[in-house]
């Protein structure tokens, strides 16, 4: 009997199944960020609030797990959605109009559905055959910062270059507009100046190592120490974020007076936004992470800890030569060469700006702060709306 159950709930399963694959396209826009409610896909639906496309569209947020909506974005016609719930999220991948995506990629299931990759990053490292559009969105669109970029991102997604939009990042307006107080953000601490140190993951949670270092040049006591005094002397706080994607327990936690280490946690329960915060410091410290390129449109200085280099171009490779397209920032290898970024920052001494703005020239077509309109725009037109 209770194989029989079995059998008859198989059976209606699938014809329900059969069944949403038949329905009509609905004006409903699926989202999607990683982390979730945040990065360019944030930008992109608080323009289509500000618009009141939720008036006419439903906007659902997919989530890798149930994470509920934030209050903040709790709009008329605004709900999320996790893709553990198997039968809802079959339902809507069929039957929405519009797909957003900016980093795990939503399924789409017809050919009419409008499928937009808003992108979480550019093309700088070698993701080629590790991280690719679905093989039926190759010829979709997707956002890119310029023709120039465009290239090397659709080789990296082995996507079609023709349907890349050198449109901008709709996230990177808010480094042009952020209104954060630091000094009231970090209300603990003594600082004039800050620096934003974003580093890349070298060990993920899904098994991938490309160095055998976590956070480089403060990996140890006694350099986060050294750091931490040369940062104090010259009045400057050190903000660390490590990479979601970073295992933790390799991350170096000290209780330091200049040198602090934050996570998305701490920005949430500030109320703040990752490039809110970033376009509100004075300098940004990374490496081998696309933030280079963000970051390039505030012509503000950038130092690039290339301590493990040789290491990473082994184990992950890059798909833009590293010593052309980074000379915008300042090689770091040392504590000593971190102190004297650290040094040049609190005197206002900027090294690299002609550089910088070379390479930014090359990279954005776009340093205006409008790329969420012109995203949206293009969005609507896409389907039908303008």
């Amino acid at each position: 009997m209770n194989k029989l159950k079995i059998k008859i709930s198989k059976l209606i399963r699938k014809a329900e199944k059969k069944f949403i694959t038949k329905l009509p396209i609905r004006n409903v826009i699926l989202l999607e960020s990683y982390p979730d409610y945040t990065d360019n896909a944030l930008a992109v639906f608080k323009e289509l609030i500000k618009r009141e496309v939720n008036k006419k569209y439903k906007i659902i947020w997919i989530t890798d797990k149930d994470i509920p909506l934030p209050k903040s974005l709790a709009f008329k016609n605004v709900s999320s959605l996790s893709r553990q719930e198997g039968e809802k999220y079959y339902y809507y991948t069929h039957t929405a109009k519009c797909i957003l995506c900016g980093n795990n990629f939503i399924d789409k299931r017809k050919d009419k559905q409008y499928y937009l990759f808003l992108a979480h990053g550019a093309a700088f490292k070698n993701c080629k055959g590790k991280y690719s559009l679905p093989q039926n969105c190759v010829n979709d669109e997707a956002l890119a910062f310029s023709e120039f970029m465009a290239h090397y991102d659709a080789s990296n997604l082995s996507a079609n270059e023709n349907n890349f939009l050198p449109l901008g990042y709709p996230r990177n307006d808010t480094l042009l507009n952020t209104e954060i107080d630091t000094k009231e953000l970090f209300e603990n601490y003594n600082f004039e100046r800050i620096i934003y140190w974003l580093p890349t993951y070298r060990q993920n949670r899904w098994g991938a190592s490309h160095s055998s270092i976590s956070i480089p040049i403060i990996h140890d006591e006694k350099s986060a120490v050294l750091i931490n005094e040369c940062a104090k002397k010259n009045n400057v706080l050190i903000v660390v974020k490590p990479h979601p994607a970073q295992v933790m327990s390799f991350v170096l936690t000290m209780n330091l007076s200049n040198l602090i280490f934050i996570d998305n946690d701490f920005l949430n329960e500030k109320g703040v936004n990752n490039y809110e915060l970033l376009g509100a410091s004075d300098a940004l410290i990374s490496d081998y992470s696309s933030v280079y390129f963000d970051y390039l449109i505030t012509d503000k200085p950038i130092g690039l800890c290339w301590e493990d280099f040789e290491e990473y171009r082994k184990n992950e490779g890059f798909m833009i030569d590293p010593e052309f397209i980074m000379k915008g920032g300042e090689k770091i290898y040392t504590p000593d060469d971190l102190c004297g970024f650290i040094q040049r920052i609190s005197q206002n001494e900027d090294i690299l700006k002609d550089e910088r703005e070379n390479i930014c020239n090359l990279v954005h077509k776009y340093s205006d702060a409008k790329s969420t309109e012109r995203v949206v725009d293009h969005i609507l037109l896409r389907l039908g709306e303008i």
